[in-house]
């Protein structure tokens, strides 16, 4: 069941709600990594296979975008990145009692990693996916001839 209501928002909360939601899903596997890659770090993954697969998983996802846009998983990831920094940090604290110290700081800067990865992935036209959204929630789009000449 989606759990955002747009009946209980103004349409600005609404199409806000849509633009951060939008920002997150152009680059969706490394927003949602945030809290798992440092768990595939603890289970002694490989920490440049880690960061590459995500990556590419990224520049896959270029490809999916804006032909898929679900308002339940942007909402329900949008909660789960929360326990990125709890997780990290208990992450690097678990792999630094096994003394893999190079895991251990990535694991605890994994989030910032991931702003660091944000800017060699390729841009997004948020415009499109947070039109998507609105589409989605109920909202029609209006052709430039439907809308008011300004005069």
């Amino acid at each position: 069941m989606f759990r955002y209501n747009p009946t209980e928002h103004s349409d600005q909360d609404n199409l806000r709600w849509c633009w951060l939601r939008a920002v997150k899903w152009g680059r969706w596997p490394l927003f949602i990594a945030q809290p798992i890659a440092p768990i595939l770090l603890a289970f002694d993954f490989n920490y440049l296979a880690v960061a590459g697969t995500i990556l590419c998983l990224t520049y896959i996802w270029v490809l999916v975008r804006y032909r898929f846009v679900s308002p339940w998983f942007a909402d329900v990831g949008s909660d789960l990145v929360h326990l990125k920094w709890p997780v990290s940090l208990i992450c690097a604290w678990l792999l630094w009692r096994r003394s893999a110290m190079v895991p251990a700081v990535l694991a605890s800067t994994w989030p910032l990693v991931t702003l660091a990865l944000g800017f060699i992935t390729p841009p997004t036209k948020i415009g499109l996916i947070q039109q998507s959204l609105m589409l989605s929630l109920g909202y029609t789009h209006l052709d430039d001839s439907d809308q008011p000449a300004d005069f």
